[in-house]
């Protein structure tokens, strides 16, 4: 008797605190939406927190990782350590850009060489092959320095222009200037966010704190809209 009283004590006051709050104004929809939107911003903080001691422990070779597997976020976090101090920006931009090239000439000779065996492997590359075609025959060589600002196309791309005829000197200057120019990018985002923050704000601490999450959003919303800019066809719910 006295553990079903309490359990119906329990059930009582736990359906008080949410009458409570309903009427305060807060309705249980509310507070449930209020608790997943902080747990969402504890978890961007903490990824943040762990990528931003992965750079600083790491150093350049957060920044190899960067380069390698298209990681904007790890090179703009390497460009706010280099306005903190920690890396040179000159080196990060190097290095960034150095490995993003070299990762595209890895995936541009897989096309060139095992292009079929990539294609029956993984048919998502045949999704963006006729829109990649289409700006190709458009734009021509700018497509390679561009492709690494698409969505999609940052792996898709290299791939499509090893299976086509492009001779490989071609590929390789444009693709530098690409990757150069997305090292410049990446990197002087993060310097140049940095010191509007300490700008801003006197204390480094506290500055860190802030821009964690911003340079996050940065990234996020960069890679929204290359998302965005780069749909492959049939996303749009059209076909052709």
């Amino acid at each position: 008797m006295r553990g079903t009283r309490r359990l119906a004590s329990r059930r009582r006051s736990s359906m008080q605190v949410i009458l409570e709050r309903s009427v305060m104004g807060a309705p249980l929809t509310r507070i449930l939406a209020e608790s997943r939107q902080n747990a969402a911003r504890n978890a961007v903080r903490a990824h943040m927190d762990t990528l931003w001691q992965f750079v600083t422990q790491y150093g350049y070779w957060a920044v190899v990782l960067g380069g390698l597997v298209e990681g904007e976020t790890l090179l703009i976090l390497a460009g706010f350590a280099a306005r903190l101090g920690h890396l040179d920006l000159l080196a990060v931009m190097a290095v960034g850009a150095f490995m993003g090239a070299f990762s595209d000439v890895l995936l541009f000779s897989l096309g060139r060489w095992r292009g079929k065996q990539v294609l029956a492997r993984w048919p998502k590359v045949l999704r963006y092959r006729r829109r990649f075609n289409r700006l190709v025959a458009r734009w021509g060589m700018l497509v390679v320095i561009a492709m690494r600002f698409m969505y999609g196309m940052r792996w898709a791309g290299p791939i499509l222009l090893g299976m086509s005829d492009m001779p490989w000197p071609r590929f390789l200057l444009f693709n530098l200037i690409g990757a150069s120019l997305w090292g410049f990018l990446a990197a002087g985002a993060g310097w140049m966010f940095g010191a509007a923050a300490q700008a801003m704000l006197e204390d480094v601490q506290d500055v860190q704190g802030w821009l964690l999450g911003g340079l996050l959003l940065l990234a996020l919303g960069f890679a929204g809209w290359r998302a965005w800019r780069t749909r492959p066809d049939g996303a749009n719910g059209t076909s052709g």
